[in-house]
């Protein structure tokens, strides 16, 4: 079971982009370090707030950070000024089982 989801770029100093699966209530997060870290048990509300967020890197720090149970998924390069494909994360995925 793959525990990546379509990863969505956002507009913010710390955080490269995020996924969330709502069937599962998972939320992955990849900071610009190349860090990715899923929060567990977070609902497609909280979600849908940190996705409409003024900016997502205090909303994450506010709602979300030490706030649910986590562990950190994986450790990406990431390219220099280019969005991380779809592609990448499949691949990414499918070295990552739960």
């Amino acid at each position: 079971v793959a525990v990546l989801t379509q990863m969505r770029c956002v507009n913010s100093s710390n955080i490269h982009s995020f996924g969330y699966d709502k069937e599962t209530e998972r939320l992955n997060i990849l900071f610009h370090t190349g860090t990715m870290y899923q929060y567990m048990n977070v609902s497609s509300r909280l979600v849908t707030r940190l996705a409409t967020a003024p900016s997502t890197g205090e909303f994450f720090a506010k709602w979300i950070k030490d706030k649910f149970p986590y562990k950190r998924i994986a450790d990406v390069k990431l390219p220099r000024n280019e969005d991380l494909s779809p592609i990448l994360i499949k691949s990414l995925a499918s070295k990552h089982r739960e």
